[in-house]
């Protein structure tokens, strides 16, 4: 994926309500103020440190199978993710984080602060990966379960 591409899905998940306009005035005034409180004074730079440090490596997906009788059973297995899928998650867990922190801010200082934060590994996400590869590793033995 081009830096081009990127900036073009950051859009498209910020956007509501079919406003791209508002979500490029957002995404633009949040880089303005990452490059005042980080070290990186390129923006591209910034983006690129924070998608790296906040990809994942592994996702888990759930089977559940319903059998006729009263119980269920389901299988969590991991499989590996693609590249453009590892950027896409990335982006997402960065949106989703700057739109549920409960500070009275604004969107952009809050998706300013989250990218810089996870330039400086620093980050609820950056834990929350950590996590998430711990519990692939453990699973690691129904990888062989991916069918799709």
């Amino acid at each position: 994926m081009t830096i081009k591409q990127i900036k073009q899905n950051i859009y498209n998940l910020i956007m509501k309500n079919g406003k791209k306009q508002t979500s490029e005035k957002l995404f633009l005034k949040s880089l303005k103020l990452t490059q005042k409180y980080s070290k990186f004074k390129n923006s591209t730079d910034i983006i690129k440190i924070s998608i790296v440090n906040n990809a994942p490596l592994t996702k888990i997906k759930i089977f559940s199978r319903n059998k006729k009788r009263r119980n269920k059973h389901s299988i969590t297995f991991p499989y590996l993710l693609t590249f453009n899928q590892k950027i896409l998650v990335s982006i997402k867990n960065l949106i989703l984080e700057s739109r549920n922190t409960k500070n009275s801010k604004n969107f952009f200082e809050n998706f300013s602060n989250e990218v810089v934060n996870t330039c400086n590994k620093k980050n609820k996400t950056v834990e929350k990966l950590a996590g998430e590869h711990n519990e692939a590793f453990f699973k690691k033995k129904f990888a062989n379960y991916r069918w799709f």
